[in-house]
């Protein structure tokens, strides 16, 4: 009798964005189109969380410079301590067996490494997406929805990167 009680409990639990997953979810991966559409905006592109410390880094976002033939060029900008940054990048956005990615490098130095950013998910009603890398997992959300409540790529996010720390990276402050 007991066990039928159990049951709900093992099948489901809450995550710490308050999500109500299944522990055996399946993610479908990504496609290019998706990549683009996630890209291609006006607006900031706001990293909301990761899955990785770095000391004293907040308002992060992407620039939009252009978005043409799978070439992405943009302005990372972001606040380092007291202090504005802005690295010019580009990247070049291909599908890939696990999904859509873009191979990332800046453009300020020559030999600088090309960084792999796989698109994990993308969220066309609330402007969001979660991109995995070597150091962990990112979700970014446009700056019209980014101080809203992202409900189902929060709990996308605690899906793909469970197990892993989450730093909120978009304060108030940063603007929109």
């Amino acid at each position: 009798m007991h066990s039928f009680f159990l049951l709900p409990v093992l099948l489901f639990s809450e995550t710490s964005f308050g999500c109500k997953v299944k522990t055996s979810t399946q993610t479908s991966k990504t496609n290019l189109t998706e990549l683009v559409e996630a890209l291609n905006t006006t607006q900031k592109v706001w990293l909301k969380w990761r899955s990785y410390a770095v000391e004293d880094v907040t308002c992060v976002y992407y620039a939009k410079i252009s978005l043409k033939d799978n070439r992405y060029l943009f302005d990372e900008c972001y606040n380092k301590g007291y202090q504005k940054k802005k690295l010019y990048m580009s990247a070049k956005l291909q599908q890939a067996a696990y999904g859509a990615e873009m191979l990332v490098k800046s453009r300020n130095a020559k030999g600088t490494r090309t960084k792999r950013y796989l698109l994990q998910y993308w969220n066309r009603d609330e402007k969001c997406g979660i991109f995995t890398q070597s150091d962990g997992c990112e979700q970014y959300v446009w700056g019209s929805l980014v101080r809203t409540k992202v409900t189902a790529c929060d709990c996308a996010y605690e899906r793909i990167c469970d197990k892993r720390h989450h730093y909120k990276v978009y304060k108030f402050t940063c603007g929109t």
